[in-house]
């Protein structure tokens, strides 16, 4: 899958994208390893679903709540995500894909060893949960919680990293 947001080989590691970067999941709030101002009404709805979600947990997180963070009412969410359940979903898959895409982005780079192939890896862990604090938060709650093994597969998608990697 080709990206033009990845790097490329010798490219410097400072411009590395981490989880979370799409514009998508941008939002402006302070500490919430989330920046930016994304573009529009359903980047600011996800932005905020995921620092609520993070701060709240998922359950405890209302759409009013989400729908007054963000800006907008209700029917504007309901244009974008059919329910919670799908604003949920559409996060965790958006975060996914660009995890993925980061490590894919590492694999491809002319790496000499396994080492530095693992050294890579660390590097987009600590650079996302560095400065995408929020959704990194997120992501692990629910990644690892299995309650929500219904709403998205972690499982088969850690099994898909896990081959893209390997």
């Amino acid at each position: 899958m080709s990206n033009p947001g990845l790097r490329t080989p010798g490219e410097p590691r400072e411009g590395m994208r981490g989880l979370g970067d799409p514009p998508i999941l941008e939002s402006s709030h302070a500490n919430g390893g989330l920046p930016g101002e994304g573009e529009g009404s359903k980047a600011r709805i996800m932005a905020e679903a995921v620092r609520l979600f993070a701060k709240k947990g998922y359950e405890a997180s209302s759409v009013r709540e989400i729908v007054e963070a963000a800006g907008v009412t209700k029917p504007v969410l309901y244009y974008y995500f059919k329910n919670k359940e799908d604003l949920f979903r559409q996060i965790v898959a958006e975060a996914m894909r660009q995890f993925h895409d980061d490590l894919l982005g590492a694999m491809q780079r002319e790496c000499a060893s396994l080492g530095e192939r693992l050294r890579a890896i660390q590097d987009i862990y600590a650079e996302s949960a560095r400065t995408k604090r929020d959704l990194v938060k997120f992501i692990h709650a629910v990644a690892f919680s299995d309650l929500y093994d219904e709403i998205f597969d972690f499982d088969a998608e850690w099994a898909r990293l896990l081959e893209a990697i390997a």
